[in-house]
């Protein structure tokens, strides 16, 4: 592996150390958005609530994320809806009033209820108002809740800040509902609505049933209280109207959906992003600098010149240059030195644009270097003298 792709690594290991360190030193930050979802240890989930109904309530407990239309096929069970704002279509609202005609309870708490739904029931929640609007931003009091009926009347109230206790039933139908715990101000803030052979239970307090709420103080006892209205048997409970399906339909959201690998997927994808931006640069060796070939042809005549020079053989070196001419004059000038010589003369003297009587006096030295034994050094130069006048032009 390169040295520079190590030092790469280094860093970002150093890097994601340093974060972790961090991230577990610092305070703990918590999240408060109203989730009232099982798993969600923040003040307003609902972690706390379900596993103190795990161990209490005698038989199973069932959580899904199925609407009320899916579970017409109920069973034997209760039913509990806790959420934000209680919205349902027509067939959900017919479907809920056939269980609870058939014999069944539900339990549904929540600040918000369909006006159509709670009409059918004869009740009304009270509406957001400027005064409500105030409470929330400036209010700083307490509000209480009480039961106002045995078995749970303990004369206890149990309180909690205004703004988490703002709603109430503004109004109800005498005649088929049952009040049976209101607020410090005296407004009712649960009731028992008779349905046929079983009963709806309207709560406007669903942030009792919070971490916040329930670990706070003597809380957790009125939410017992709240749950000891449903009848004994099995219960299923739909976060449905507060978080949706919550389906995990791909690998990601699953990830996602899980606090520790949607750590681990974040921090790998940090960790791959430095490094494409560290390895963005291409890694390249040093490309050496290639001097060219040096032309040594040059050299190559020098010493063979010189090596003719120090031998001081004239007469090798000028038949060397008789066949040089001679085989210029065939290949390039087309003209055969074997044929009668005055017209070899000629078709040179035409061809080189020469003087004849200069072509005829080189020729004459080629044969008389041809004829004799030595060749001095002045002859030869005026030989190469007269040659490169000649095959030049």
């Amino acid at each position: 592996m390169p040295r520079i792709s190590q030092k790469y690594i280094a860093f970002l290991g150093v890097v994601v150390g340093i974060y972790f360190v961090l991230l577990y030193f610092m305070p703990q930050r918590f999240n408060w958005f109203i989730s009232l979802y099982q798993k969600d240890k923040n003040p307003f989930g609902a972690y706390v609530f379900k596993t103190l109904i795990d161990h209490s309530w005698l038989d199973p407990i069932q959580t899904s994320n199925k609407t009320i239309y899916e579970l017409k096929d109920l069973g034997d069970s209760s039913l509990l809806v806790l959420c934000e704002t209680f919205s349902i279509s027509p067939s959900e609202q017919e479907t809920l009033l056939n269980l609870v005609e058939q014999g069944k309870t539900a339990l549904i708490s929540a600040h918000q209820m369909d006006s159509v739904f709670t009409d059918s029931l004869g009740a009304g929640l009270n509406g957001f108002s400027f005064r409500f609007y105030i409470d929330q931003i400036w209010g700083t009091d307490s509000t209480g809740l009480k039961f106002i009926n045995r078995p749970f009347d303990t004369g206890k109230t149990y309180w909690l800040p205004k703004q988490m206790l703002s709603q109430y039933f503004e109004s109800y139908d005498t005649t088929r509902s049952e009040v049976i715990a209101k607020n410090t101000d005296g407004k009712p803030v649960l009731l028992r609505i008779s349905h046929g052979k079983g009963a709806i239970l309207l709560s406007s307090t669903p942030l009792m049933f919070s971490n916040f709420a329930i670990l706070k103080s003597q809380n957790h006892e009125f939410v017992a209280g709240i749950m000891s209205n449903l009848p004994e048997g099995s219960l299923h409970w739909t976060e449905y109207y507060q978080m949706g399906r919550m389906e995990a339909k791909t690998p990601l959201r699953y990830i996602l959906g899980d606090p520790a690998l949607k750590w681990a997927f974040f921090s790998l994808m940090i960790t791959v992003l430095i490094l494409m931006v560290f390895e963005a640069k291409r890694d390249q060796r040093v490309i050496p600098i290639i001097t060219p070939l040096k032309n040594e042809t040059l050299d190559f005549v020098k010493t063979i010149a010189r090596l003719y020079y120090q031998k001081k053989d004239h007469k090798d070196l000028a038949i060397k240059k008789i066949l040089f001419i001679t085989e210029y004059l065939r290949q390039h000038l087309q003209i055969d030195v074997n044929e009668d010589m005055s017209e070899v003369i000629g078709k040179v003297a035409a061809k080189t644009l020469s003087d004849k009587q200069d072509v005829k006096k080189l020729f004459d030295q080629m044969n008389h270097i041809s004829s004799t034994r030595y060749v001095s050094a002045e002859e030869l130069k005026v030989f190469m003298h007269q040659a490169e006048q000649i095959l030049n032009k």
